[in-house]
């Protein structure tokens, strides 16, 4: 849209699209669910929640990656005369958003692990493949293989996430975890900013696997074991099974 409308027409699709979004909100019910009367700590309840932090943790790193990709994809096509590098969101988008729509359901079916894993695998892969693209059509490979890893890293997350937390607390948990992705995004952002004036993206994409890798090492330390046969266990539960050891 950008090459063929503008940034005007550009801008005032985003903005109508918020619209329609804020609109499509008050059409959303819910059920009020009954308040915790013996939390306290104020308003820093509402924006934090300890069974998130690992979940939290992970996010943070795997959006550090994801920023070398929001935004410095278009510098990268000019630096590379790679023509058309706006397909890359295209397709990373389409696929993104496909992978999406059956990832709950394999994850209910053959696991969390089993899902994730691939998802982490297909993010290092679009990385290695950025650091030597010099074409289009190895930057739509890579595309393909982002889009995969996105669009199912991020939706996994958000599932340990939820189980790891009381029902009461789904809310701050949801925030905790999105916030921890804005500031991976914002922070890396900085991070690639300040590399890219010293090295080629070459090393900023070759970077960015390593950071995936981080990230795969810190969710096998914090996460995986946390996870049986697939099904996260909740608070209660995980309590319930302490109990039955202790007796």
């Amino acid at each position: 849209m950008l090459e063929t409308f503008g940034f005007v027409i550009l801008l005032f699709a985003v903005i109508i699209m918020n619209f329609i979004n804020i609109g499509c909100s008050f059409l959303l019910k819910f059920r009020p669910l009954e308040q915790n009367s013996q939390r306290t700590g104020g308003i820093l309840v509402s924006f934090y929640e300890k069974s998130s932090v690992k979940t939290a943790i992970v996010q943070l790193v795997i959006a550090l990656s994801f920023a070398s990709v929001s935004t410095f994809i278009p510098i990268y096509g000019i630096s590379r005369g790679i023509a058309g590098i706006g397909i890359f969101f295209t397709v990373f988008a389409a696929v993104a958003l496909t992978v999406r729509v059956g990832t709950a359901k394999s994850a209910d079916r053959y696991g969390v692990n089993i899902i994730f894993w691939p998802g982490l695998a297909a993010l290092i892969i679009s990385f290695v493949v950025l650091s030597f693209a010099d074409t289009l059509s190895w930057v739509v490979i890579a595309a393909v293989f982002y889009g995969i890893g996105s669009g199912i890293a991020t939706p996994m997350l958000s599932v340990v996430n939820m189980k790891l937390c009381s029902q009461d607390r789904r809310g701050a948990a949801n925030a905790m975890l999105f916030a921890a992705m804005d500031i991976g995004i914002g922070f890396g952002a900085l991070v690639w900013g300040g590399l890219s004036e010293v090295l080629d993206f070459t090393w900023v994409y070759g970077l960015s696997a390593v950071v995936v890798l981080i990230a795969c090492l810190l969710y096998h330390l914090l996460l995986s074991k946390n996870v049986d046969k697939g099904i996260i266990l909740s608070v209660e539960e995980s309590a319930l099974r302490s109990d039955a050891q202790i007796t």
